[in-house]
């Protein structure tokens, strides 16, 4: 084994060494809501369904958690049944955002793009769009490197192809995965010549967050800001004029975002968003199958966490169950 492979398998491997979540108070969805209502289904790390008066957007398709040993020595295998529990969601969906190219937020890229409504686009990094060249999408991966937001830069809203969402990518950023490792980081420039098979393949690209209006009648009624990985800032920020055009109603942040705010590091997108809804998400060990006792990944302390949030007047904290769909408002 060459010292890459070895220095990958010791992070992927202190990765899932996290604590077992044996009677967490995780938050559980309704089985049935109103289609008005604005809705977010949680499937696992940052593959999220987020609904609105019958359209919807699709983040980071990632359902098939994967063991420790497949990743590490691979192929990558789909988690058929558990994808296959979830592809009639998907009906709505006229946009998949993917904020960067791991497999982690987009192993399961290809049937989720089958089973999407015939318009939909996909929003991603130009190394997704390498990485995927050689997969049969049946439809095309738009790249959004020189779209991007950033707090000195304005960006380019991107209407959806059923013109009742706009969305903005934002520039966002990467940690190591643990203390100095941080893999599969390239910036690829080339297409792949063959599928992606093992985990090297995924490369991640520029890291992106997003945020995206539901409109009527071309102005925005419901905002949701999503960011499924964050350095802190400036990543995953723009400008504040672009936050102050219409309230957050949803904040879907990952856990290094909360570990931050537990920190007191300031800027904080907690506040910066004001969001009444907030849920935190990719807090799992995702070499762990769902049908078992979860583990939380090892940078993450989710009963302290818990706790922290707990205390914040005015805003909604929700630290969700594997599928469950949870009502904004």
């Amino acid at each position: 084994m060459d010292r890459r492979h070895f220095l990958g398998t010791a992070a992927l491997a202190s990765m899932g060494c996290g604590s077992r979540l044996v009677g967490f108070p995780f938050d559980r969805g309704r089985a049935a809501v109103q289609s008005d209502q604005l809705q977010v289904t949680y499937y696992s790390v940052g593959c999220m369904l987020v609904c609105f008066q019958g359209a919807a957007f699709l983040t980071d398709p990632f359902w098939s958690h994967r063991p420790l040993s497949e990743v590490v020595w691979g192929p990558l295998q789909h988690d058929r049944e558990e994808i296959e529990r979830h592809l009639a969601d998907l009906s709505e969906v006229t946009a998949i955002l993917v904020g960067h190219g791991h497999y982690d937020h987009c192993l399961d890229l290809e049937p989720a793009s089958r089973s999407v409504h015939p318009s939909a686009r996909i929003y991603g990094s130009q190394t997704l769009k390498h990485v995927f060249a050689q997969v049969p999408l049946g439809r095309a991966i738009l790249p959004m490197n020189t779209k991007v937001a950033t707090p000195e830069k304005a960006g380019s809203w991107q209407l959806s192809s059923c013109g009742r969402m706009r969305i903005l990518p934002i520039l966002s950023g990467h940690p190591n995965q643990w203390l100095f490792f941080h893999l599969w980081q390239e910036r690829l420039r080339l297409d792949r010549t063959e599928k992606p098979r093992f985990a090297s393949d995924f490369q991640e690209g520029i890291t992106m967050a997003f945020l995206i209006d539901f409109l009527s009648q071309g102005e925005p009624v419901k905002r949701v800001y999503i960011q499924t990985s964050s350095t802190g800032y400036p990543a995953g920020f723009t400008s504040p004029e672009v936050f102050a055009e219409h309230p957050v109603d949803l904040a879907i942040l990952p856990m290094d975002c909360a570990n931050l705010k537990r920190r007191g590091a300031q800027p904080n997108l907690v506040d910066e968003l004001k969001a009444p809804t907030v849920l935190f998400c990719h807090w799992e060990d995702f070499f762990e199958p769902k049908s078992g006792v979860p583990k939380e990944i090892m940078k993450v302390d989710l009963p302290a966490l818990r706790e922290f949030f707990a205390n914040t007047p005015n805003q909604r904290f929700i630290f969700p169950w594997w599928n469950q769909r949870f009502v904004v408002g």
